[in-house]
């Protein structure tokens, strides 16, 4: 994979970089580093900071058909099972093996569902055996738009675990915003642009550091399901 990708920076970025400082007048990133990244070649094209757009309709729509259930939600019993959601691709960068590691560190009434597919997977459920969790975490092959919105519904917290590795960041984490319009919480790591979207510090938690993801995520299912939580779920 190294290899692979040094030879398409070399290729593909390095060398077109003159091509494109030439034909390129500017463009959008999401988050402010990467204004910073496209200037470190040297080159200075106008930049502007736009978070991608996203059609939230069927997730708001979910949450507001839904507004009773929030309120059910943060009425929840301590020993009501709590559900942890995945949306993404397995894949290493997702950071997925870490949040098997979390779920092993938390207790018995703690599910996962694991919604996506990807490279990952085959080791990904050889993981989940060696800690003897079949019983505690569901995989769910990717889903339409609707269904997905039906999925965050259920969720008592979003995890995005994501890993930043040599050639790649988080920009952005889509389903991140698609399960707050749902008005289920989210945390996740501090790769890339994640903490600038969740924006609370005290719900992002260090890269790989399964015993903080734990905690983060502990702490923040019981923070939204207190006698105050709904104005939060639907803020």
């Amino acid at each position: 994979v190294f290899l692979r990708k040094t030879a398409r920076y070399l290729l593909a970025d390095a060398f077109l970089q003159p091509v494109r400082s030439r034909l390129v007048a500017g463009g959008l990133v999401c988050y402010q580093e990467g204004a910073d990244v496209v200037q470190q070649f040297g080159w200075a094209p106008k930049v502007n900071i736009a978070w991608w757009g996203i059609d939230l309709t069927p997730f708001l729509q979910r949450s507001r058909l839904g507004l009773s259930a929030l309120e059910n939600c943060s009425n929840k019993t301590d020993d009501a099972q709590k559900t942890i959601g995945y949306v993404g691709r397995f894949i290493e960068e997702k950071g997925v093996l870490d949040l098997v590691d979390a779920l092993a560190l938390l207790g018995e009434k703690y599910r996962l569902v694991l919604v996506g597919g990807g490279p990952l997977e085959p080791q990904l459920k050889k993981h989940i055996q060696r800690l003897s969790l079949q019983a505690r975490v569901a995989i769910i092959p990717p889903k339409a738009r609707d269904e997905l919105a039906k999925l965050y519904a259920s969720f008592d917290v979003l995890v995005l675990p994501s890993r930043t590795g040599y050639f790649w960041k988080e920009q952005y984490g889509r389903v991140l915003v698609e399960s707050m319009a749902c008005g289920v919480p989210v945390v996740g790591s501090q790769s890339g642009a994640i903490p600038v979207v969740i924006g609370d510090p005290s719900r992002c938690f260090a890269e790989g550091n399964a015993e903080q993801m734990a905690e983060v995520i502990q702490s923040t299912i019981t923070a939204f399901q207190s006698d105050d939580a709904t104005a939060k779920r639907i803020a």
